[in-house]
């Protein structure tokens, strides 16, 4: 005899009233078992395939014709009564040819479309309010400008770039036209936004083919779903970005500081070089900029300078301007909120909020300075102390008024040493500065990278390995 009791506990009874289909609009699979999809609306017609957990679809049609399954959960031992019917449905598989060698141009993603029918009770709109509050903008209701990466579009009363342009038009036809444009800034009718947006974004199943080996196509990876969360701030992506896995439940995390207060402050350096030089890779062409040497406007020397790096590979114009080798530039530039162009060839396609937008310094005017004074700097004030090698405790050099002595263990080395804008034996060109040490009886001479008050750095001519010292007297 049944024990009725039991079976009622067993069986919970959940009528899941199915909601007005949307067509066109965008389902998950939630069945973790997966989804059955058939050839036609019948539980016994063939199967096409098993759609995976999580997994896109689009609802093309309804057929009218009502299903009930009974669906035991293993963990909890419960049985859900699900209702609903069959519906015809579009969904995608995305394709990656491994491109051959040299191969910069043809686009390896392909994106594959399927029909078939499924039971739409395992089927959930792909929402995620436990996730997104209602003030939350929707990512793509925005004013998405594009503009090719590393690129700034300057505008100023009389230029007619927005009559020819007419989306720029369009987007700013009621409010005050911005004064520059990059791909980086996002704005909410016309005005740079503020607020927090998010996107959802559905990933269907990934394969890879490599027609070298003919190999067939093999699975990767997905489906997935990812939301995306992220604060804005006059346009700029900064604060807290979220990206999370609704699926596993998996929050992650990070915050990206923007300086908003720097974009647009101009400052000054000034630039000297001897060459330029590309050379052509496979995927991509190589810049190298040589003998670069950096000063402020009073003619001191700065030994490094960072958005230098950032010109380069942003192919500014200037450096490619032969007229400009071996003179003193005037550069000014400012902050601006871009994206690098980044490297020739495939790129992997990453979301916006994932985007290397960030605060890049602009050249925005090149002068040639014809009579510029440098200022020559002696170091032997600084070096002149006890000094120990940060790569071997045991190794020691020290420098008096005119003395070089260095020690390990009980070996021990003195020479005299001048101090001056090339190597004594004529093993460099002069530079600017007096910044190398030279041996009165040997031929040894070292090249001051960088010193102060704790820190020394010398690099060995004729050698090119770099030595670091700590200051200990």
């Amino acid at each position: 005899m049944f024990n009725w009791s039991i079976i009622m506990k067993k069986l919970i009874l959940f009528l899941l009233f199915v909601p007005l289909v949307s067509f066109g609009q965008e389902y998950y699979v939630s069945a973790k078992g997966g989804l059955n999809v058939r050839e036609a609306p019948d539980a016994k017609a063939k199967k096409i395939e098993t759609l995976l957990y999580g997994q896109k679809v689009t609802i093309e049609s309804e057929t009218g014709i009502k299903l009930t399954i009974n669906d035991f959960d293993q963990r909890s031992g419960d049985t859900k009564i699900i209702e609903g019917e069959w519906v015809k449905i579009e969904y995608a598989k995305t394709f990656y040819t491994i491109p051959g060698d040299g191969d910069i141009y043809s686009d390896p993603y392909e994106i594959k479309k399927y029909e078939g029918y499924i039971f739409n009770g395992f089927l959930k709109e792909a929402s995620f309010p436990q996730y997104i509050d209602e003030n939350y903008i929707d990512f793509n209701s925005m004013d998405n400008i594009y503009l090719p990466k590393g690129t700034v579009v300057y505008f100023n009363e009389d230029d007619k770039a927005y009559e020819s342009n007419p989306s720029i038009i369009e987007y700013f036809k009621d409010v005050e036209k911005p004064k520059s444009l990059t791909s980086c800034y996002k704005y909410k009718s016309g005005i740079l936004f503020s607020g927090i947006a998010y996107d959802i974004i559905l990933s269907d199943p990934f394969y890879e083919i490599n027609p070298i080996n003919y190999s067939p196509k093999k699975y990767k990876s997905g489906p997935k779903i990812d939301i995306y969360i992220a604060e804005f701030k006059n346009g700029v992506l900064t604060g807290k970005q979220k990206r999370i896995n609704p699926l596993e439940g998996i929050e992650t995390e990070k915050i990206k500081i923007i300086g908003l207060d720097q974009i647009g402050v101009e400052k000054e350096i000034v630039v000297k070089y001897s060459d330029l030089t590309i050379e052509f890779g496979d995927l991509q062409e190589y810049v190298y900029v040589n003998d670069v040497a950096f000063f402020d406007l009073d003619g001191n020397r700065i030994s490094d300078f960072p958005p230098f790096n950032f010109w380069v590979n942003n192919r500014e114009s200037f450096l490619f301007d032969m007229n400009n080798k071996d003179k003193f530039l005037k550069i000014k530039y400012f902050p601006e909120y871009i994206e690098p162009r980044g490297e020739y060839g495939i790129q992997d396609k990453i979301h916006f909020f994932y985007s290397d937008c960030n605060l890049y310094d602009i050249v925005k005017e090149v002068e040639v300075i014809e009579d510029f004074n440098v200022k020559v700097k002696s170091y032997k004030n600084l070096l002149i102390g006890k000094w120990q090698s940060t790569d071997d405790e045991n190794n020691f050099v020290e420098f008096t008024k005119d003395t070089r002595i260095e020690t390990y263990g009980d070996y021990e080395d003195t020479e005299r040493y001048s101090i001056s804008n090339s190597c004594k034996n004529g093993g460099e060109i002069e530079s600017n500065e007096d910044n190398y040490i030279s041996g009165w009886m040997s031929e040894l001479c070292w090249y001051i990278i960088s010193v102060d008050d704790k820190n020394l750095s010398l690099s060995f001519v004729g050698r090119g390995n770099t030595l670091n010292y700590k200051r200990i007297k």
